[in-house]
């Protein structure tokens, strides 16, 4: 793998930060060389690679790379203990300007959130924050095949931490999903109400049979609590949530029940 992100801070608007990245994963070939260490600076569209670089197949060597790019901002106001972010990224190139402009939702990905600070004494605080992330197939899937995020045809991409999947909470593929939350800090701990509403699985077929298939979407909806508990040697939390599930009105809807008791003991 191989990344690039540059940020802009203007003088002008403090606490505002403006920036652009690139990952890209690729095929491992044995080696690290001077190929994948250009990658991040390579064209953004496919008429800027090197003639027959962006044809498809297992055997070519820029078809196992993917790449993300993407858009982001941040804004904090320090006295009003508020900030605000947002993110618009792509998977894959585009394959020419005019495909840039006049499609510029193909692969695409959004976020956008905030955080609000109520300060109540000199060591407690509480926030409310707010967060959606987008990443369903849009309208142009009826026409047009999508590269969605962690899906790639010729590389199987997707980084894990010893078996669990890094990546958006709210699931992969097409999703998307939206959380609003409470958190009271304090120093014996924190404790934080949520609701959370989710979208996974969101593929169709409409581009093969120009129907959508309805099944294939799950749409669920969480409430829940969490108590994190600071003691001098181990961290105690606990909490629990409750899920409502329901996909086609012909599959029944789930209720799911998730209960948590741990402790974390201090390493130093």
């Amino acid at each position: 793998m191989s990344g690039l992100v540059v940020t802009f801070s203007p003088s002008a608007i403090p606490a505002l930060e403006l920036g652009a990245a690139r990952f890209f994963h690729q095929a491992w070939r044995g080696r690290v060389g001077s190929n994948e260490l250009r990658s991040p600076f390579e064209g953004i569209l496919k008429n800027s690679l090197p003639a027959g670089a962006e044809l498809s197949g297992a055997g070519n060597i820029d078809a196992q790379k993917n790449q993300l790019a993407t858009l982001f901002g941040r804004w904090v106001l320090p006295k009003s203990g508020f900030e605000m972010y947002a993110e618009y990224g792509h998977e894959d190139h585009n394959a020419d300007l005019r495909d840039l402009e006049s499609e510029p939702d193909h692969s695409r990905i959004a976020m956008v959130g905030f955080r609000k600070v109520f300060l109540e004494t000199g060591t407690t605080f509480s926030a409310i924050r707010g967060e959606y992330i987008d990443a369903t197939d849009p309208t142009l899937a009826r026409h047009r095949d999508e590269g969605g995020v962690y899906i790639h045809t010729v590389l199987r991409q997707g980084h894990t931490e010893y078996g669990q999947l890094l990546g958006a909470a709210a699931g992969i593929g097409s999703f998307a999903g939206a959380i609003i939350a409470w958190d009271h800090f304090g120093p014996d701990g924190r404790t934080t109400l949520f609701v959370q509403r989710n979208v996974a699985n969101d593929g169709t077929t409409l581009l093969t049979s120009g129907v959508p298939d309805y099944a294939a979407a799950q749409l669920s909806g969480t409430m829940g609590y969490e108590r994190v508990r600071l003691r001098t040697k181990f961290d105690f939390t606990y909490g629990a949530s409750l899920t409502d599930a329901k996909r086609a009105e012909s599959v029944p809807r789930s209720l799911n029940l998730n209960v948590v008791v741990k402790f974390t003991p201090h390493s130093w």
